[in-house]
């Protein structure tokens, strides 16, 4: 497969790169295995408007995180996968899976070389949701991710940040639309002298096309936004500014050319431009026995349906200690998509609620159970409809630690 072949090829360039014989000193690693097995209950599988099915779900995902550090470089990253049975429509049954690696590379005193990617093939709501919050039910959804980039110390608190990322994103059923993605940034950190606010600047330039549809989108955006500690527990930042996107994309009209005749059609492109704003602001503020963490997020986002949307999406996550080996959390996350262009079809508001229990059996395996509450909205059909579920897992881990 394409995607797989470029993600092999990518986590061995990465590796020449850090695990270079000729810049290894002291190295330190380890791995964390992990293994957890799951069964839960969803009462609207596809969060669907109109047909709910519901079904019982067994699922086990073995996964390992890793991380290698030399005094040059560091490797770190996630790979694993998600075995899914439904008792009920084993057709859906299907095994997932993920990569996830990032990295740096200090190639001179003032320069550091990025690189971070991922390869995923999920067949859950999950990433379409989470990327632009378009719903499409349970089909597999394949994205590879890969971005290189650098960071130049201009002065001792200046840098320079260029980066490049590009995003492809593969559907395996014909109802939605294969697209691609390559954005290009260039920005600026400046650290101020009160060692606690740093100042960004970010001009991001995105290009995305959907080639089953002859449809381009191009975007160029500018930002400005600041970083800001207020305590050693409390910390806050925020982006905004705004993105000029312009859609070229190929229509049929009647071919006035043979006149007084009208039937014939001919292919010709129009061009669309809208301004929209961007603002991403997150927070997180900790005490001895919970934290609390937010955010907001409003930018354009591709997504299946074949055209960019007006994305947003707000979270909220509290965690706290019960005790020595009990925990709470409680996440929400509302997510909310509409209209871009003329033309573009869907606009739907999504709230999800999710509490969940933890309990130490010992330092290396944990019990969980939870509740998962989700409401969907579309305006496009005037249409509502809840979604359930409980579930149960127990999860065990292994650090292993080497150094040499």
């Amino acid at each position: 497969m394409r995607i797989l072949s470029g993600t092999a090829l990518f986590l061995l360039a990465w590796g020449a790169v850090v695990i270079d014989p000729a810049r290894l000193g002291a190295a330190e690693w380890s791995v964390v295995p992990d293994i957890k097995a799951r069964a839960e209950y969803d009462s609207n599988l596809n969060f669907s408007l109109r047909q709910r099915v519901s079904d019982y779900i067994l699922s086990l995902a073995p996964s390992a995180s890793f991380s290698y550090a030399t005094e040059s470089g560091q490797l770190q990253g996630v790979v694993g996968v998600l075995g899914q049975h439904y008792l009920s429509h084993g057709n859906l049954d299907h095994i997932d899976q993920f990569v996830q690696i990032s990295g740096n590379c200090q190639v001179a005193p003032r320069l550091k070389f990025t690189l971070a990617g991922a390869y995923i093939s999920d067949s859950t709501l999950l990433e379409e949701l989470t990327a632009s919050g378009f719903i499409i039910g349970r089909t597999v959804r394949q994205s590879v991710q890969v971005g290189p980039g650098l960071v130049y110390h201009l002065t001792e608190r200046l840098l320079l940040n260029l980066g490049y990322r590009f995003y492809e994103v593969h559907y395996r059923t014909p109802l939605f639309f294969d697209y691609s993605t390559q954005r290009v940034s260039l920005g600026l950190t400046y650290l101020l002298n009160n060692e606690k606010s740093v100042l960004r600047g970010l001009v991001l330039g995105r290009f995305t096309s959907y080639n089953q549809l002859d449809n381009d989108y191009q975007s160029l955006g500018a930002y400005l936004g600041m970083e800001q500690k207020f305590t050693e527990n409390w910390d806050a930042s925020l982006l905004a500014g705004v993105n000029v996107t312009r859609v070229s994309l190929s229509t049929r009209v009647l071919d006035a050319g043979n006149f007084p005749f009208f039937n014939l059609l001919k292919q010709v492109r129009q061009t669309e431009t809208a301004t929209s704003p961007y603002v991403e602001f997150s927070s997180t503020r900790r005490w001895a026995r919970a934290d609390l963490t937010g955010g907001y997020l409003l930018d354009i986002a591709p997504s299946g349906s074949g055209s960019l949307y007006d994305y947003s999406r707000a979270f909220l996550s509290f965690g706290y200690n019960i005790s020595e080996r009990l925990s709470g959390k409680l996440n929400g996350n509302l997510y909310y998509n509409g209209a871009l262009f003329q033309g573009t079809r869907g606009r739907t508001l999504v709230l999800t609620v999710a509490p969940e229990l933890n309990y130490k059996l010992k330092e290396d395996a944990t019990l969980s159970s939870g509740y998962y509450y989700g409401w969907r909205n579309s305006y496009t059909v005037d249409l509502s409809t809840p979604r359930n579920m409980v579930w149960i897992s127990l999860s065990y881990h292994y650090p292993m630690y080497f150094q040499r």
